[in-house]
């Protein structure tokens, strides 16, 4: 069967299968992909072999924010104050301990500078804690690792998705105004412009606690339940093997290993497996794009020569009055 037809199949029997007592999440691949709080004979032997003649595969898995508890990071370099900072380094509220900053963004509707991380990293709004305000200040590094008011502030607060214990959530994420963000990801330099995800996808990830390393999606479609303040309901994940997310890791850009394009943005797992928000919907919701590529390039080869040297030369300028 085809991920198109284990896609149709998971979204038809999803509810059903996620009121299974015991299941934390229901997500595809090409077959049915059950996610089981523990391997338990009783929660066994209620899920179903196949759906419609799609295969179920059952995984243990406790979906888990990675908050920080606090951990030391492996990398001393990534909890240090960096002006300009790069995705992948200490980041958070000043109500928060520490999480990862995932890189800059633009605002699409005003071309302004954003640092990008999680919502539990940057906004507290998620489940049953409501505690940042449009305008709170974000530190660089977090709290946990040393950052403190009004010394390190990096920038503040501008918007953010709610997280609800009610409604359907598809993102972790807030956005915050700074003009001393860098360009590139530590460790990885510059992302790229953004692409879905696809199963067997290697990714590479950066992040505060445990640097850069590599993962595998085995799921694109998921839907699983995220112990944080209170339990969230999240659609449409990522998820990954083995784990690359350590608490603090929050916040990690995650790309593809080849081209460095955006995939994710990683917030939530457990010891065998990371969930990445799709970094298209990060974008679309919060109407922002992830350090993009300069516009129009597959045009210019049909320019001639000097206008296509000026038109390049125009653009770079503009790169340069947004950074």
């Amino acid at each position: 069967m085809s991920v198109k037809d284990a896609r149709i199949i998971k979204e038809k029997y999803e509810s059903s299968l996620l009121a299974i007592p015991g299941v934390t999440g229901v997500g595809y691949n090409g077959s049915i992909n059950i996610y089981v709080k523990d391997l338990d004979p009783k929660i066994l032997q209620m899920i179903p072999d196949s759906v419609d003649g799609i295969p179920v595969h059952v995984r243990k898995a406790s979906f888990k924010l990675m908050k920080l508890y606090p951990v030391k990071s492996f990398y001393g370099k990534r909890v240090t104050k960096h002006r300009p900072a790069p995705g992948g380094v200490s980041v958070g509220h000043t109500q928060v301990t520490a999480g990862t900053l995932t890189c800059k963004a633009l605002d699409r509707s005003n071309g302004e500078v954003l640092g990008l991380s999680n919502n539990h990293v940057v906004a507290l709004d998620w489940g049953t804690s409501h505690i940042g305000q449009k305008g709170d200040s974000i530190l660089q590094p977090g709290p946990a690792d040393g950052g403190t008011y009004p010394n390190d502030i990096l920038g503040y607060l501008e918007r953010w998705e709610s997280v609800s214990e009610s409604e359907r959530n598809y993102i972790d994420a807030g956005v915050f105004y700074s003009d001393e963000l860098a360009k590139f990801i530590e460790e990885i330099g510059e992302p790229d412009s953004t692409m879905e995800p696809y199963v067997g996808q290697n990714i590479i990830k950066s992040g505060r606690t445990s640097g850069v390393n590599y993962t595998k999606v085995i799921d694109i479609g998921a839907t699983i339940s995220v112990e944080g303040d209170g339990v969230c309901l999240f659609h449409n994940q990522i998820i990954t093997e083995p784990a690359c997310l350590l608490p603090g890791d929050s916040g990690s850009w995650g790309g593809d290993v080849d081209t460095y394009r955006n995939v994710g943005l990683g917030f939530a797992g457990d010891e065998n497996l990371s969930v990445f928000n799709r970094m298209s919907e990060v974008e679309k919701i919060l109407d922002i794009e992830v350090v993009p590529p300069l516009g129009y390039l597959p045009l210019l080869p049909t320019i001639s020569p000097l206008i296509l040297g000026t038109v390049i030369s125009n653009l770079s300028g503009v790169r340069k009055l947004a950074n």
